[in-house]
This record gives C-alpha cells, sequence and structure tokens, in this order.
C-alpha cells in the first residue's frame, strides 16, 4: 500500500502558476510559440524537476514561474527554481479514504536560503497521478502536476 511506503518519487510533468493579470499577459505574450503552453498551464515533462522523499529527508528540483516577493534572502540569486535538499519539518502522512488518495504534507526550506520556507502538500491518487501545491514565504502560490515513479531511486 502507498501509506506504508517511506520513499517516493514523483516526477513532474506540469506547472500551474498562480498568475496576477500582469504576469499572466507577458507569459501569453511569451509562449505565442504554438508550444501547448499557456500562462495557466507549463509542460515541463522531460525537463528532469523532481520531488524525491525518503524517511525524513526530501529533496526537490521544480521550475518557478510567478511572482517572488522582495525578501532578506539573496535577491537577484540565480537559482529562480523551487530547490530544496534537507530534513522535512512537520512530516504528516495520512489515507482521504473518501476522495481515495494519499496526503503527505511538511515544511522545508529552499536550499541555501533558510528565509525561504515552502509548505507542501502532495496528493497521490491510486492510479500513480499526483498533484503537489506549493505556499512560499517569498514566492506566489504554485500547483504541480506528475506522476509517483519507481522509489529505488538513491536520495
Amino acid at each position: 500500500m502507498l501509506i506504508d511506503k517511506d520513499a517516493y518519487y514523483i516526477d513532474i510533468e506540469a506547472v500551474y502558476p498562480m498568475n496576477t493579470a500582469a504576469t499572466q499577459q507577458v507569459a501569453n505574450a511569451l509562449f505565442l510559440s504554438r508550444t501547448g503552453n499557456s500562462a495557466s498551464r507549463i509542460d515541463v515533462a522531460g525537463d528532469g524537476h523532481f520531488i524525491h522523499i525518503k524517511s525524513d529527508s526530501v529533496k526537490g528540483n521544480l521550475s518557478f514561474f510567478g511572482e517572488r516577493r522582495l525578501s532578506g534572502g539573496h535577491y537577484g540569486s540565480t537559482n529562480g527554481g523551487i530547490v530544496f535538499d534537507g530534513l522535512s519539518k512537520n512530516y504528516e502522512k495520512t489515507i482521504n479514504k473518501k476522495k481515495r488518495k494519499l496526503e503527505i504534507k511538511f515544511t522545508t526550506n529552499q536550499k541555501d536560503e533558510i528565509s525561504e520556507t515552502y509548505e507542501i502538500k502532495i496528493e497521490i491518487f491510486p492510479n500513480n497521478n499526483v498533484n503537489v501545491n506549493i505556499a512560499s514565504t517569498f514566492k506566489s502560490f504554485i500547483n504541480y502536476t506528475g506522476t509517483l515513479r519507481d522509489d529505488n531511486i538513491s536520495l
């Protein structure tokens, strides 16, 4: 059963940014190249974005599309994505029997920038489809979808 596992590897396939009117206009202008992408859905399948959970360790590398609010962290940092690698905090794993899904929640920090915190909620369905919701201290809210893969990948 999914709840009995202690390791999960999620291959991220699409990003659903929360856009304001201003960012949506800019993003739609950039996506006019008939890629199938829009400001509200960006295909990142095959780009290597992932989340890996193993016991109390979490690692992730996700693209970010949205707005970043000014922070006390590294303004102008070269890493504009959501990157984390370390221990999780407030880790919870439950089965939602009514909606037939596994829910995993935890908190972690941006790699090399501890002032940026992410609250991450992962929903894993029986067909191995995954929804990921991330609320950040300094970045706008963002959603991802992907697929649960074999967890025999080292963290």
